[in-house]
């Protein structure tokens, strides 16, 4: 339930019980990623300690990282995507009003204005997660 409040709020989507258990779902997808991506949040990746060993990702997280990244970028992609086209159709979210904060060609201390839109997004997101799951 706290999953699909949090969703609502930051990107305006709702998901029902049954889709966010459908396999390959939206809602499936995200739900996956954000726990992969909390997950590697929090393991022991041996380069960090030893640097020379970076190229050698014997463990597979950093691949497995830059696949949850890939996953995460996509579905906020598409709901970035969405709410610019159908801008002004439904109530606010979040992502509507971070998108009406910049212009489309904005630039934010080098970084392009959709990579900044994700990127506070998924922080949010990602806290608001963390934090419901801890709470109880």
């Amino acid at each position: 339930m706290t999953f699909n409040i949090n969703v609502q709020m930051i990107a305006g989507k709702r998901f029902s019980d049954e889709a966010i258990k459908e396999e390959d779902s939206e809602g499936w997808r995200l739900r996956k990623a954000i726990r992969d991506a909390t997950y590697l949040s929090g393991v022991f990746v041996v380069a960090d300690a030893i640097p020379w060993l970076g190229w050698f990702d014997f463990q597979g997280y950093v691949g497995f990282m830059k696949r949850t990244a890939k996953e995460l970028d996509s579905i906020l992609h598409r709901w970035m995507v969405e709410h610019i086209e159908k801008r002004g159709e439904f109530e606010n979210d979040f992502l509507d009003v971070i998108i009406s904060a910049f212009e489309e060609n904005d630039e934010i201390y080098g970084h392009k204005r959709d990579t900044v839109i994700k990127a506070t997004a998924l922080v949010c997101f990602t806290a608001l997660i963390t934090i419901t799951a801890n709470y109880y």
